[in-house]
């Protein structure tokens, strides 16, 4: 499996390149009030408009930083194809092939993280840990964004 490496905070994290569509520079965003702080806002992608989720904001409790690799990952809410969803993430630079026997069991799940799912080491030996989508996009989130993404004519 490919796995699409990124940083939040001082951490590596990987993501399934099999659920991105793309990955793309990070933009501005248009900020929609009354939603959690992990939704950064919403930006326009092909004629869609997708919301923005702060992987940094939900993960380590403070908004990603802008760097040239800041990026976001546009990726399927379910396997299935569904709802397209942007992923903010920091210095997204890298990819790592993964063999099937290779993951590890991080052992704890945290209540407030469900989305961080297995463990991985890197060519240096460093532990990467998979952000596991279906986890992320819970139902909670779900419920306050629209299902209709097209940009009106």
């Amino acid at each position: 499996m490919l796995i699409i490496l990124f940083q939040l905070g001082q951490r590596r994290y990987g993501l399934d390149s099999q659920r991105v569509v793309e990955v793309v520079p990070a933009m501005p965003v248009c900020e929609v009030p009354g939603t959690p702080a992990s939704v950064k806002g919403i930006f326009e992608y092909r004629g869609k408009i997708l919301p923005v989720i702060d992987l940094c904001e939900l993960t380590v409790g403070r908004p990603a930083e802008i760097f040239l690799s800041t990026r976001y990952l546009v990726v399927r809410a379910d396997e299935a194809g569904g709802r397209l969803f942007a992923l903010l993430a920091e210095k997204v630079t890298d990819t790592l092939n993964v063999a099937d026997d290779a993951w590890l069991d991080p052992g704890v799940r945290p209540p407030d993280a469900p989305h961080l799912g297995r463990l991985v080491k890197d060519e240096q030996g460093a532990l990467v840990q998979c952000v596991e989508v279906e986890e992320l996009i819970t139902p909670e989130l779900l419920a306050i964004l629209k299902e209709r993404q097209e940009v009106p004519a």
